[in-house]
């Protein structure tokens, strides 16, 4: 692992990906000051214009939180380039599971609840 790699966090509504990208030094990120925010459409350019800002700035992984299936369309724009991670609220509650659901990227058998 690089001494700082970028990670992002992306909140996916309906209409409206909120996302934040930070600097991570082994396990903690960096300081608020250095967080960049930056707010994306749902619509197919909007994805493709979230997938450049992420690689632009070196993302190699994001966590995403969803509360319903909104974020398949997300998962496939961004899957080819970096390691997704998703907590699917709707899932871990009907499920009772507290923690967050990791999710696999192989291409071959698509996402998969872990």
């Amino acid at each position: 692992m690089a001494d700082k790699d970028k990670v992002a966090s992306i909140d996916i509504h309906k209409k409206v990906l909120m996302v934040v990208v930070g600097s991570r030094e082994g396990e903690a990120i960096g300081p608020q000051s250095e967080l960049e925010r930056r707010r994306f459409g749902t619509m197919t350019s909007e994805l493709g214009r979230l997938s450049a800002w992420l690689r632009e700035r070196g993302v190699k992984e994001a966590v995403m939180e969803s509360t319903a299936g909104y974020w398949k369309p997300v998962w496939m724009e961004l899957e080819p380039y970096m390691c997704l991670h998703l907590n699917y609220a709707q899932v871990e509650a009907r499920a009772g599971i507290c923690a967050s659901a990791l999710i696999s990227t192989s291409p071959s058998t698509g996402p998969i609840l872990i």
